[in-house]
């Protein structure tokens, strides 16, 4: 604001109070519009089995992500189910008597508490064989070092890899979920595998959060949102 040294302190309180008004009718306006996305994109992800939906305006879009939150109920359970190595490498105990995980092994407990994981395919296999646009070699090659289970990100890497502008949402669902799989693989051990996921359950909670967040230009394209 320009010239804020010329008002009256006066006109500076008006001017607060004023824009403080704005500011809770754009908030409500803004949480009821919010609240109405979010019970749509709620509705598609449930239908679809997703994590994650994309609206689109004319200004810009709009996603809702279904975010999960971990709490391990019984860390000596988990640790047993895992080994020590395993748990000690990828578990941070803080002062707080809190625990800390490393981001995959976070992730594969998240996806073995809900059943989002698949061990149908591997991802080579997926790739090569089993998407409604096939790859050529050289795509092929670009897409599993690139492909990460994250929908957003994968999406994005797809449209890239295949000059395109598609939703690829079978395809992103069963790339996160191969990647989930691969991660069970990787930190539980395969004789034991079906009786460690079992007892991984019973040690652990996930909660989710549904968050949603806008994508668009700004009016002087000084950046995004």
């Amino acid at each position: 604001m320009a010239n804020l040294n010329t008002k009256t302190s006066s006109e500076l309180v008006d001017d607060l109070i004023r824009y403080d008004r704005l500011r809770l009718n754009t908030k409500r306006n803004m949480d009821a519009l919010q609240a109405e996305v979010q019970k749509r994109g709620l509705s598609i992800m449930d239908d679809r089995s997703k994590q994650f939906v994309r609206f689109y305006g004319n200004e810009g879009s709009c996603s809702v992500s279904d975010r999960r939150s971990l709490d391990i109920l019984n860390p000596d359970r988990l640790k047993l189910c895992v080994s020590e190595g395993v748990f000690n490498r990828n578990v941070t105990v803080t002062t707080e008597t809190k625990y800390k995980l490393t981001p995959s092994f976070e992730a594969m407990l998240k996806a073995l508490f809900t059943g989002d994981y698949s061990f149908e395919y591997e991802l080579a296999e997926f790739v090569h064989a089993h998407m409604h646009m096939l790859p050529d070699a050289k795509q092929e090659k670009l897409l599993l070092k690139r492909l990460k289970g994250d929908y957003e990100k994968d999406r994005k890497t797809l449209n890239a890899a295949f000059d395109v502008d598609e939703d690829w949402d079978a395809e992103l669902l069963y790339i996160h979920q191969i990647r989930n799989g691969e991660l069970i693989r990787a930190f539980l051990p395969d004789d034991m595998m079906d009786a460690a996921m079992t007892e991984l359950k019973k040690c652990i909670m996930v909660e989710s959060k549904v968050a949603v967040a806008l994508d668009y230009e700004e009016e002087n394209n000084a950046g995004k949102v």
